[in-house]
């Protein structure tokens, strides 16, 4: 038996949050940023600026966010930061907890280009302010995440997480129930099916009932397979044959029942 974990989002705790933490506020600071892992820092050639000034014969119309944002939009780059990018590209299908991390739609390029974004961390809400200094390789591309239709709000969102917790090499590795929590303020549960090394009461049809009644809810749910270092070369197999990676987290966009069949629609993303 596969092992999966299932992380589920609980808005029953909204006003809870809303009411009892108060927003701080963190100050730019691009030296947080700068002192860049030796492994990541390989891939980066120079910061760039996303400003129509920054290069010659810049011709990239680039925007914070479009008016259709959509899970398509987002790609991972070199960073092993799924649980954040999955948890990510669920939220941008909600407009209205999407506004929660970007107060504003538009961004005003110029000498002192600055963003708000705001992130749920350690039970209150967070105002990370980033400019748009972004790391690029020797072609001027983004070095980690990015956004098709030239929109700037993954990696801003990116930087301001890197930001928050100490640098980009933080975002290496996580739970996408933490990237949950930092990107809509809700607690999350996590459930995990049984497997030979990993015994769990809870039965594969109870399972099933349970995450069919919160897709019905509309709860945001991530999937990922195996975390806990209980996976064997045979089990990466099934995973590959399934198209899937190990140690990867995955966002859940459905689920249903077709006769005998169990179906999780799932966001497989391209990455760099």
């Amino acid at each position: 038996m596969n092992f999966f974990k299932i992380k589920i989002f609980n808005n029953f705790f909204l006003q809870i949050f809303r009411t009892f933490f108060e927003n701080s506020h963190i100050q730019n600071d691009s030296k947080i940023l700068s002192i860049v892992d030796k492994e990541l820092s390989k891939h980066i050639a120079r910061w760039r600026r996303f400003n129509s000034n920054d290069i010659d014969n810049e011709k990239t119309n680039w925007i914070l966010i479009q008016s259709d944002p959509k899970p398509s939009d987002i790609i991972q780059g070199l960073l092993g930061n799924c649980w954040l990018l999955s948890a990510l590209t669920l939220v941008v299908q909600h407009r209205y907890l999407l506004s929660n991390v970007l107060p504003t739609s538009s961004m005003e390029f110029g000498q002192s280009s600055r963003c708000e974004i705001r992130l749920f961390l350690n039970g209150r809400w967070h105002s990370v302010i980033v400019d748009d200094w972004l790391p690029c390789d020797q072609c001027d591309r983004l070095v980690f995440s990015e956004a098709k239709r030239n929109q700037l709000f993954v990696p801003l969102i990116e930087k301001a997480m890197a930001k928050l917790l100490g640098g980009y090499h933080r975002l290496i590795g996580g739970h996408s129930s933490l990237g949950l929590t930092c990107l809509t303020g809700y607690p999350c549960q996590v459930f995990s099916l049984p497997s030979a090394n990993y015994p769990d009461p809870l039965s594969i049809m109870e399972f099933w009932t349970k995450i069919l009644s919160f897709n019905s809810a509309r709860f945001l749910m991530t999937v990922s397979c195996g975390r806990n270092g209980h996976e064997n070369r045979q089990q990466e197999e099934q995973y590959k044959r399934l198209g899937l990676l190990l140690n990867h987290a995955y966002s859940i966009l459905d689920i249903v029942s077709i006769g005998n069949l169990r179906l999780v629609k799932l966001v497989i993303k391209p990455t760099l």
